[in-house]
């Protein structure tokens, strides 16, 4: 079986799964497990037999990703925080330690941390809800070690299928919102995340939990399919145009500004970064993107009814407030928990990936979360690629948007961005010489 075939075989049913559990709340709660549950164990299948067991389920992790807000009994993930997706998480990090293969320092950092906060949620009002907030980042930290391992240990090959897998799950979400607005409008009947703003705007989601995630996530296919395209990938010019296309209505769709700002803020400075090596792909990108971005820009206006573009929705006032907590509690913070941080404080979820954290965890918890980060910069450094601007986008993104590590998918971008191959000949995340 060639590589190409075994991978249509995965990618179609992926799809169709992903997006078609946007129906997952009218379907019999026993339908959505059976049909989780053998489709998982198809692809499985499939990965297999083209990957050791470990490197399959890192690619099965990252096409969990659009479907990760389902638990495994087929409810929503508040109501039991245990997916498909944190399943497989788990079980890489304990074969990869079974295999001896975790990487120290990224090991020690990481416990460090957790050890640090599960002692600061004991003093809780919830304890389940801090350990809730606590095993999300949890996983998402899990990401370094198992990005260490592709690193070393990986085939070469990895990289290539991994991109492939993250951005056929950005299109399954993309049509998981046509689906949402079809069926909205069609029976008036709510189905994943969605709703009436007032003013004409009318907000799909999917199935994540926040419109900006949504936006964010398709945001980052779309960047993908562009540094897959101008950088002489295997991608034709019909199929980028299409997925561009599949990927701008359904941000669109979303009505959230955070993804389409951030993806213009990135290609923007990749444009300036790379100038001088400007190749007739790219030439026809920046064509492109100088002819559709003002009707971009006058549609999402209209869908947003009329809302100014740069208006902050309140976030700066709820920046000045939480800081105002912050120095109060500026060394531990309020502990881990949205609905303890709300108890509290009164604060809700707050708009901004760093502001957050130091009301939560204060100035040693954020420390102690943000060294593997630091490892992994530092890192990536010597051997960018393509995928450290997806990193980027994400992390412009999360300075708007609350909770980025309840998104899942940065898990991914982090996967992406510490293998070694796929080296850009371009300038990379825009600090970094390739």
């Amino acid at each position: 079986m060639s590589r190409n075939i075994a991978s249509w075989k995965i990618i179609i049913p992926m799809v169709l799964y992903s997006a078609g559990m946007i129906f997952y709340s009218v379907l019999p709660r026993v339908g959505v497990i059976v049909i989780s549950l053998l489709v998982y164990l198809y692809i499985l299948k499939m990965l297999k037999k083209d990957n050791n067991n470990i490197d399959s389920l890192i690619l099965l992790s990252i096409i969990a990703i659009p479907t990760s807000t389902i638990s495994i009994i087929g409810t929503n993930y508040g109501d039991l925080p245990l997916t498909w997706f944190n399943i497989i998480v788990l079980i890489l990090v304990m074969l990869i330690g079974i295999k001896g293969k975790l990487n120290a320092k990224y090991f020690v950092s990481i416990m460090l941390f957790g050890i640090f906060e599960l002692m600061h949620s004991l003093f809780m009002p919830s304890l389940g809800n801090s350990l809730k907030q606590l095993l999300t980042i949890m996983l998402l930290l899990f990401a370094f070690l198992i990005g260490s391992y592709v690193r070393n240990y990986s085939y070469n090959d990895l990289t290539e299928k991994m991109s492939i897998y993250y951005l056929y799950g950005t299109v399954s979400v993309a049509v998981q919102v046509f689906l949402q607005r079809f069926y909205i409008m069609a029976t008036g009947h709510v189905i994943g995340h969605y709703a009436a703003m007032g003013s004409g705007r009318f907000a799909y989601a999917g199935l994540f939990g926040d419109y900006s995630f949504a936006s964010l996530y398709i945001a980052t296919g779309a960047l993908l399919i562009f540094l897959q395209y101008v950088n002489k990938r295997k991608i034709s010019l019909i199929r980028f145009v299409l997925v561009e296309g599949i990927m701008l209505s359904a941000t669109l769709m979303v009505s959230a500004r955070t993804g389409i700002f951030a993806l213009a803020i990135v290609g923007l400075l990749y444009v300036i970064l790379n100038f001088n090596k400007l190749n007739p792909r790219l030439v026809l990108v920046i064509i492109g993107i100088c002819i559709v971005a003002p009707s971009l820009a006058g549609r999402l206006l209209s869908i947003r009814g009329g809302q100014d573009l740069l208006d902050s929705s309140g976030r700066v006032e709820m920046y000045m407030e939480a800081l105002k907590f912050f120095a109060d509690k500026p060394m531990l913070g309020y502990g881990l928990g949205l609905e303890n941080l709300n108890k509290l404080t009164g604060l809700g979820a707050i708009h901004n990936f760093i502001i957050q954290y130091l009301v939560q965890m204060g100035i040693i918890g954020t420390i102690l979360f943000l060294i593997p980060f630091y490892i992994f910069i530092k890192q990536t450094r010597r051997n960018p690629g393509i995928y450290m601007w997806l990193f980027w986008l994400v992390m412009i993104g999360a300075m708007f948007i609350p909770d980025i590590v309840s998104s899942r998918f940065l898990y991914a971008v982090i996967l992406l961005c510490m293998c070694r191959n796929l080296k850009s000949t371009y300038k990379c995340g825009g600090l970094y010489e390739a």
